[in-house]
């Protein structure tokens, strides 16, 4: 492992993952000039493949949940041993999450106690056609003739898609598709 480059802020950190390359992206979750949930959506959107660690003196859920449901890949705390700092980065690049034994226990029970299906799954079949063929870049009146349907019709069941899926625009829709592994191709 070899350090392959360090930012001051989180504009710095934007701006080095859109010139330079590394295979795991280790993160403060508060940094200056922009941090938390925000900084960890752009850099998931600029590489969404890269797997990013959160590294933070904070354990508590609120912290966690926010790092994760934005699209971090693991979750460390300053004060955690560092031989955990070296497993989140070999978990995360073998394409593992990895919570470090702090946060852990608390958020197993958390992911097991819960029954949360992801928003997609309760898209009915047509509209599931409906967004798969939205993030795959076709147009509404695109879809409504591949489908038979008219426009309106196409139209109606991608504002219920989107309010199923809290994605109030096109792009929340892709990244909704990216954070969840769904194909953005054709399955037509």
């Amino acid at each position: 492992m070899k350090v392959a480059w360090e930012a001051k802020d989180g504009l710095e950190t934007i701006a080095l993952l859109k010139k330079s390359d590394c295979n795991v992206l280790v993160m403060d979750l508060l940094m200056p000039r922009l941090g938390g949930s925000e900084l960890i959506s752009k850099a998931v959107q600029i590489r969404p493949n890269l797997p990013l660690i959160v590294l933070s003196m904070y354990d508590e859920k609120p912290y966690v949940l926010e790092s994760i449901r934005a699209g971090a890949s693991g979750y460390i705390t300053k004060t955690s041993p560092s031989v955990e700092l070296l497993d989140s980065i070999r978990h995360a690049s073998r394409g593992d999450f990895f919570l470090c034994s702090a946060v852990s226990m608390y958020m197993k029970d958390i992911l097991k106690n819960s029954n949360v299906q992801p928003l997609h799954t309760k898209l009915t079949r047509r509209e599931d056609q409906v967004f798969r063929l939205l993030i795959a870049g076709k147009r509404v009146n695109e879809i409504a003739q591949s489908l038979c349907l008219s426009q309106k019709t196409v139209s109606t069941h991608k504002a219920s898609v989107q309010e199923k899926l809290q994605a109030p625009s096109l792009p929340d829709l892709v990244k909704y598709a990216l954070k969840h592994g769904l194909a953005l191709n054709d399955t037509l």
